[in-house]
């Protein structure tokens, strides 16, 4: 598999619509907020991939823009510490 897609949670629409345009699938990665707003993020599968692309939003309320900035430091995180595939991130509107 050349690529895939990881989606954050404000930018799933854009992110499926992306994955059926170049025909890519979207990675599952598991992203959830605890009761005491931590939030967790989980690799649902292996990283066996030469290029990772993380698509955000970039249009957030005041209230999330901390959750997805956040969320966007974790994919990092777990994708360069699980791979070491080509990371970029793309922001989406």
């Amino acid at each position: 598999m050349p690529f895939t897609l990881i989606s954050g949670t404000f930018s799933q629409d854009i992110s499926h619509k992306l994955s059926i345009i170049l025909k890519v699938p979207i990675f599952k990665m598991l992203s959830r907020q605890s009761s005491d707003r931590k939030l967790h993020v989980v690799a649902a599968e292996n990283f066996a991939i030469d290029e990772i692309f993380i698509i955000m939003a970039s249009e957030f309320n005041s209230s999330c823009l901390n959750d997805a900035l956040m969320e966007l430091i974790l994919f990092i995180n777990l994708c360069k510490l699980s791979s070491n595939a080509k990371l970029t991130v793309g922001s989406a509107t």
